[in-house]
């Protein structure tokens, strides 16, 4: 079974209410990416862009069966034109590499900016 390092900055961290599908995920720690967060009432969305904030992430080590839940969950499944979030690997401030759950910049602009970088910081 493949494990898989995944960054989280929404519902999925410690506290969001969709935190249980991570129950049996190893939790690694916080960290940063960089971006803008928009927020759309309920949960988040994430633009990747080197220029933004450092958006809060919380990083997990995942089995597969957890990894497609999230895919799931996400509206993730490899076919850019169907999904609802696209997933990328990134490289997070440490310097570990994730795989994140991301919209591009387009599909959210007319929302609100999360400043603070922190889904749980508004």
């Amino acid at each position: 079974m493949s494990r898989h390092l995944v960054a989280v900055y929404g519902t999925l961290r410690r506290g969001g209410h969709n935190n249980k599908l991570l129950h049996s995920s190893e939790h690694i720690g916080e960290d940063f990416v960089r971006g803008v967060m928009y927020d759309n009432g309920g949960f988040p969305y994430l633009v990747l862009d080197e220029s933004g904030t450092e958006v809060v992430v919380e990083v997990y080590s995942v089995d597969d069966a957890t990894l497609r839940r999230l895919d799931w969950l996400e509206g993730y499944d490899g076919n850019r034109e169907w999904n609802h979030y696209d997933r990328s690997c990134v490289e997070l401030h440490s310097g570990t590499k994730a795989l994140i759950y991301h919209v591009e910049k387009g599909d959210v602009e007319h929302l609100p900016v999360i400043e603070s970088g922190n889904w749980f910081v508004k």
